[in-house]
């Protein structure tokens, strides 16, 4: 998806503000029903008298997350009602440059533990709105507005994460990166950015430490505005339509049952979380009278959004929406008629405020069916038609449920949509609409001259703004429980398959299963040139028919894989079953502890790995017992310079610069563990492992490591002879004359 993204303005976080304020005293005061229910208005309420009485909270204190700390899932499945399990919660705490976490029973009355944690807590409102102030405040900043014609009451600035890129002088800041734009007279807040120019403030110190100025560009002079009078002043509207409404007259089939919506075939447990937003739970099909288990739960993990313009006020931009700003955070209230038909149910949602009282967000949730004119099943019968024979097109028209929520992060409103079939199908949409946020350019029209180098990394939407490329990864976390929590995972590849010579056909597809023995092997790349079905099924179970219950993933519209590279080398070890060095180093090119249970390490040479390395290793194997030994010679010298073994060639005078003796001996080198070239040492090699002499792993969680050291080449040759032997065999390719080999170029 491209476009701009951006974070909302100070000006626009005071309206949100300001509009929710009034609904806060009332947030959800009725008891839970259910235990996944979220937490109500009394309930923090309680939370923060809990903490106040164990004396956890200053005057500062504010509250990042508060969670319901859900029960086991046995406990939950196990449940119902006129039972009662434990409420507890959990609280991310800040204050004082410190950050606690807090375990609360809420049941008991009591808090249970309080425990120091690292890393960074997710953004506070207040530190959003108090990062444009540090930007204003600094002289460097007012100074650079006032070159462009602004004064700090003239702009306001948007508080935008900064991406983390390793950079040790970063380490244990709190940043923000802080653009202004020109202070709106319309609707539009994002139609005049202010180019090149921002803050970087560290939230902890509540200063800036950096202002960036790259140089002035013309702040665009159109508005931009989005109200319908704002829009006929630009020219004149389309004639309005007639409309095409969606209507329930007799009321809808949702009902409640157990603390559980209930519609059609299904049943599921709904909440709103401050970090995922909606959250479904306890998912169920009813097939006859049982109701089957399908997800235990499903709810937005994360969305990523990096953007491709390398310019400096730019490149920084990789944001977490869902995990920095909070998707639950931002719900904002749906519009009757406009979000959601006008007979849809409306559901108010609860919200921790950084001071961890709650607050009530109205219509944050909706809930409708709708039959939009589709078909679930047709069929048109030809065979047997007759004038006398018209039987009419079976058929059933399709009716679906939808939840809904739209949580307005930024200029993006990103909509996210559960919808449950009369199937036994579930799809999940996503969907970002709102205002495109620009770059401020030169460039009025394609035909500028700066219009190549100003679209370089984005597309021109208006005169002066560039929308700059972007993408948006949506995860989901998806809990799936196919009739009880005993599932597998499955790919199901399709693969060509050629037929014999006798067949008029010459290929067709079949179906290869593949059951992944681990988590790690299961990750699956969604790629259309080798489709795959992704199975989840429970194969303790059996139908009539002798298959195993399942629910297949099946991806759709735009899936697409990141074309970034890893930002360090760190990034690119992480995860990986197979980490293999093969760069010739003469220095490690990665770091001990960058080793993860499971992986198998292998190498080039010695020197490209660390010697605590040696420590991570469970099984370790040779790959040979002894090297090829060479009479080192006046130009043939091992151990000189960088270089294991080289032929010096140069002057006698240039010969002399080259170190004698390798300053960096790398992995084993001198060590009493690995004394072992040309002399085979105590460890087993290649050929031990194959027949029997010596075990390889005895877990999946162990590190092996296959020593690239003690061999003549012995496998190139072998496999080299091979694909000889095949050429000859089949006359293909050509024979190079043996004399090529043996001419002596050197001299």
């Amino acid at each position: 998806m491209n476009g701009s993204t951006n974070r909302p303005a100070i000006w626009a976080w005071c309206v949100v503000v300001t509009a929710l304020a009034p609904f806060t005293a009332s947030a959800q005061q009725a008891q839970p029903t259910h235990p996944l229910d979220a937490l109500t208005g009394t309930e923090l309420h309680q939370i923060k008298a809990i903490l106040q009485a164990e004396g956890k909270l200053g005057p500062k204190a504010r509250f990042h997350n508060v969670d319901l700390d859900e029960p086991d899932k046995a406990a939950v499945t196990a449940w119902r009602p006129g039972a009662s399990l434990p409420r507890r919660a959990i609280a991310v705490v800040s204050e004082a440059g410190t950050v606690h976490q807090a375990a609360i029973d809420l049941s008991a009355g009591r808090m249970t533990a309080w425990q120091a944690v690292t890393g960074e807590p997710a953004l506070l409102l207040g530190e959003m709105i108090g990062a444009a102030d540090m930007a204003l405040a600094d002289s460097r900043m007012v100074q650079a507005l006032a070159k462009r014609g602004f004064t700090p009451g003239q702009v306001f600035c948007l508080p935008l994460t900064s991406g983390n890129f390793g950079r040790k002088e970063e380490a244990g800041l709190r940043l923000l990166k802080v653009p202004c734009y020109a202070k709106p007279t319309d609707s539009n807040v994002w139609a005049r950015p202010i180019e090149g120019l921002f803050a970087t403030v560290d939230l902890k110190t509540g200063k800036a430490i950096d202002v960036t100025d790259t140089g002035m560009v013309p702040v665009s002079a159109e508005l931009w505005g989005y109200d319908e009078a704002e829009v006929a002043r630009r020219g004149a509207l389309r004639p309005e339509t007639k409309a095409a409404n969606l209507s329930q007259p007799g009321g809808d089939n949702i009902t409640m049952e157990e603390g559980r919506f209930v519609w059609d075939m299904w049943r599921f447990h709904l909440r709103a979380d401050k970090r995922p937003g909606t959250v479904l739970s306890m998912v169920e099909a009813r097939d006859g009278v049982r109701w089957r288990s399908v997800a235990y739960q499903m709810h937005l993990s994360e969305i990523f959004v990096p953007y491709m313009d390398p310019d400096q006020s730019w490149y920084w931009r990789a944001y977490m929406d869902s995990g920095e700003y909070g998707f639950g955070n931002f719900l904002s209230p749906l519009r009757r008629g406009v979000d959601c038909p006008p007979y849809a149910r409306f559901l108010t949602a609860t919200m921790p405020q950084d001071d961890g009282e709650p607050i009530q967000i109205p219509n944050a949730i909706c809930m409708f069916e709708r039959s939009i004119g589709d078909p679930a099943w047709r069929h048109y019968e030809t065979v047997g038609r007759s004038p006398q024979n018209q039987t009419p097109t079976a058929g059933r028209p399709a009716s679906q449920l939808v939840v809904r929520s739209a949580a307005a992060i930024g200029n993006y409103d990103y909509l996210v949509d559960y919808v449950f079939h009369q199937d036994g199908s579930i799809r999940i949409a996503v969907g970002a609409t709102g205002i495109d946020a620009t770059k401020g350019v030169a460039s009025q029209s394609m035909k500028d001259a700066t219009a190549a180098a100003d679209t370089r990394h984005g597309t021109l939407i208006a005169p002066g703004l560039v929308a700059p490329f972007h993408s948006h990864y949506f995860n989901f976390r998806l809990d799936l429980d196919v009739d009880g929590t005993a599932n597998d995972f499955m790919r199901e590849r399709l693969v060509q398959k050629q037929l014999s010579k006798g067949s008029p056909r010459r290929s067709l597809y079949s179906v290869v299963h593949d059951m992944p023995a681990a988590e790690k092997a299961a990750r699956t790349r969604i790629e259309p040139g080798s489709p795959a079905l992704l199975h989840f099924g429970n194969n303790n179970l059996e139908s009539v028919l002798g298959h195993h219950p399942g629910y297949m993933l099946m991806p759709e519209g735009s899936y697409v894989h990141p074309l970034l590279a890893a930002d360090d080398p760190r990034e690119a070890v992480r995860g990986v079953d197979l980490l293999s060095s093969c760069t010739d180093s003469m220095a490690p090119v990665y770091d001990a502890d960058w080793i993860e249970n499971g992986m198998h390490v292998t190498n080039l040479g010695r020197r490209e790995m660390p010697d605590a390395s040696a420590n991570r290793f469970d099984v370790v194997v040779r790959q040979g017992t002894a090297g090829l030994q060479m009479r080192q010679t006046e130009r043939f010298q091992a151990e000189r310079g960088l270089s294991p073994a080289a032929y010096i060639a140069g002057t006698v005078e240039e010969m002399r610069r080259i170190p004698e003796k390798n300053p960096q001996p790398g992995f084993g080198g001198d060590s009493s563990e690995f004394m072992d070239r040309g002399n085979g040492g105590d460890k087993p090699d290649f050929a031990d492992l194959v027949t029997g002499k010596c075990k390889g792993r005895t877990s999946r969680d162990q590190v092996t490591f296959y020593r690239n050291v003690g061999n003549q080449g012995l496998q190139f040759s072998s496999v080299g002879g091979w694909v000889y032997q095949q050429a000859v065999k089949q006359k293909k390719g050509r024979e190079i004359p043996t004399e090529w080999f043996l001419q002596d170029i050197r001299d």
